[in-house]
């Protein structure tokens, strides 16, 4: 019994290029900033200003985002599940990203405009917030505070928390006091 398969080269060749574009190494330049996102389950850029950056269903980058050199790989080449970051002008930019904090089958949505500062890295970070005073049996139950830092070379610049509503399940992103 023999195998007999073929691929089309021009579909390989693009695939090639696609992924160098992605692991060239982030734009150092005087005018760029590099931004990264972490949750339990993982985050996905959605979209920068007006560019949709990875796509929902595919969880792969869009040739938009790739053409304009905006992606960059975090983590190894060689691991099954990519995460993405973002290399982009310094300068005002609306970023909305997917955050897994408990499964990939459910995101929440988190929308920030931000002046970004030239030549820092920038992350954004999702997680739940336990507040120690009161422990009841009833508050311990009751899922924590939902909050996104924004850190800039790893100081926190910037927080939104949303309250569990305990009938809806849902809540809006308030930006709190550091």
């Amino acid at each position: 019994m023999g195998l007999v398969a073929c691929q089309n080269s021009t579909q390989i060749l693009e695939s090639y290029v696609d992924s160098y574009k992605i692991l060239q190494n982030r734009d150092d330049s005087n005018d760029a900033m590099y931004l990264s996102c972490q949750a339990k389950q993982g985050c996905d850029f959605e979209r920068v200003d007006d560019v949709l950056v990875i796509d929902e269903e595919t969880k792969r980058p869009t040739m938009e985002a790739m053409d304009k050199g905006m992606v960059r790989l975090e983590g190894s080449v060689f691991s099954i599940n990519h995460d993405y970051a973002v290399s982009l002008p310094a300068g005002d930019h609306e970023i909305a990203v997917r955050f897994y904090p408990v499964s990939v089958e459910r995101a929440e949505r988190f929308h920030l405009i931000h002046n970004f500062q030239a030549n820092h890295r920038y992350q954004l970070q999702m997680y739940r917030q336990r507040d120690e005073v009161g422990q009841s049996l009833l508050s311990v139950a009751t899922p924590g505070k939902l909050c996104v830092d924004l850190l800039q070379d790893q100081i926190a610049l910037r927080r939104f928390c949303r309250d569990h509503d305990v009938m809806t399940g849902l809540g809006e992103f308030i930006e709190q006091d550091i």
